[in-house]
């Protein structure tokens, strides 16, 4: 199934709000938010919702990034479970580059 969506008009709010979403207690002293440091195990230690927000966020980061204005949710739902396998087996990965490995 594909969805035309625009996604720049959030991007900004949605990079907060993940940045405050997985960033450890007390990290926001230490670290400036930077999303390429963000690891597999910041995205799997949080659960339900959180989670669901980052990858969701990843997802449109990624896409955002390559400029495509199209999704295919059934890739998505297919990286997503390549992503979570992936970061099971590797918790130290960084999440950009192991979301982007699983959406080829």
């Amino acid at each position: 199934m594909m969805f035309r969506i625009a996604l720049w008009p959030m991007a900004a709010l949605t990079v907060l709000a993940v940045a405050a979403l997985t960033l450890p207690a007390g990290a926001a002293d230490d670290d400036d938010g930077d999303l390429t440091t963000l690891s597999c195990k910041d995205v799997m230690i949080l659960s339900g919702a959180d989670r669901d927000t980052t990858i969701a966020f990843i997802h449109g980061y990624i896409t955002g990034k390559s400029g495509a204005n199209d999704v295919d949710l059934d890739k998505l739902t297919d990286a997503t479970e390549a992503f979570l396998n992936n970061c099971l087996d590797n918790p130290t990965a960084k999440a950009i580059p192991t979301m982007e490995a699983a959406s080829q």
